[in-house]
């Protein structure tokens, strides 16, 4: 890995994110393909819970699990369920995330496509972008793992220093390993895409193109982390007054109609709640695979009589002559 300092300074940050903030906004049909993208996040939502916090949440965990055993066809069906849905999510997400590539690049570089076209290629590139990802998924949970085990078996058998120790350096090797993985990940999609490679070559290719702009690669990593950092604060902002107003038309129709009037306002709010979340949602996912797209053809495309990164994405990343094939 190498810090180009002079890539860095060719690059205007500022600009590229203002043109894609622009470019989202004005191209709201996107939007669509983000929330796609957007539905797979939904799969990350963690539980937790301490059964022997106290005795009150230790009867409570056990009748909770007396009457799962005593409703387990129920349950089994309700899991059997939520499973479904979830792989439905996940699987529109890999649609979504093709389709907005590819989309997105025909966009900026041809000035024309649509909905269609863009789920079309969604399909196209479902499988590699599947089997990507779950490698990539495989991979860092393999690694945690392993990093995992000595610090679990340490704290078992009370052994409590050198499991910080273990953990301390489990969390400074695993932080750089994280990143090269986001990287590679990120970039081996665009390769693929944009491409049309192979896994093997888009991982080859993206592991080349981060080498020789890891300085550039970070800031523009941190700069999208601050920027949706600044978004989840926003969401929370526009929130807040929606939540004050069902809130006091709650209360008002509690008193007016009891159960009856709690129904009626949670029927109306959650829905409002859904569309305004998912719409703020998807705007997001779209910018931030257009800020991407356009650092990716910055560092990717070859200057004059240099060596390109990668010869294949030279002669590959080009418009589409015919887009709706």
């Amino acid at each position: 890995m190498q810090f180009n300092s002079e890539k860095l300074k060719e690059i205007d940050f500022v600009k590229l994110i203002k043109e894609s903030f622009i470019f989202t906004w004005q191209k709201k049909y996107l939007w669509w393909f983000g929330f796609f993208v957007a539905l797979g996040s939904l799969g990350s939502l963690n539980f937790s819970f301490d059964p022997e916090e106290n005795e009150k949440s230790k009867e409570l965990f056990e009748k909770t699990i007396s009457f799962i055993l005593n409703h387990q066809n129920l349950f089994i069906a309700i899991a059997i369920g939520l499973i479904i849905l979830l792989i439905l999510f996940f699987a529109l997400s890999v649609l979504g995330r093709g389709a907005l590539i590819k989309i997105i690049y025909l966009e900026l570089e041809v000035g024309k496509s649509n909905f269609k076209t863009g789920f079309n290629f969604g399909k196209r590139f479902f499988w590699r972008l599947l089997v990507l990802t779950i490698i990539a998924f495989l991979f860092t949970s393999g690694i945690i793992l392993v990093m995992a085990i000595p610090i679990i078996f340490f704290i078992e058998s009370e052994i409590i220093f050198p499991a910080i120790i273990l953990g301390v350096l489990a969390i400074l090797i695993l932080i750089p390993i994280l990143f090269l993985i986001y990287f590679l990940l990120r970039f081996s999609q665009l390769f693929l895409v944009l491409g049309n490679l192979s896994i093997r070559q888009s991982l080859e290719n993206a592991y080349a193109l981060l080498r020789k702009n890891l300085a550039s690669s970070l800031v523009i990593f941190f700069i999208l982390m601050i920027i949706g950092i600044i978004f989840f604060m926003l969401t929370i902002l526009i929130f807040i007054p929606f939540v004050i107003i069902f809130g006091l038309l709650g209360i008002l129709l509690y008193y007016l109609l009891k159960i009856t009037g709690i129904i009626i306002i949670v029927s109306i709010a959650v829905p409002i709640f859904l569309i305004i979340f998912f719409a703020l949602r998807s705007f997001y996912e779209v910018f931030r695979q257009v800020v991407w797209i356009k650092f990716f053809q910055i560092i990717a495309k070859p200057k004059a009589k240099q060596e390109t990164t990668s010869k294949i994405l030279e002669q590959k990343l080009q418009p589409t002559p015919n887009i709706a094939e």
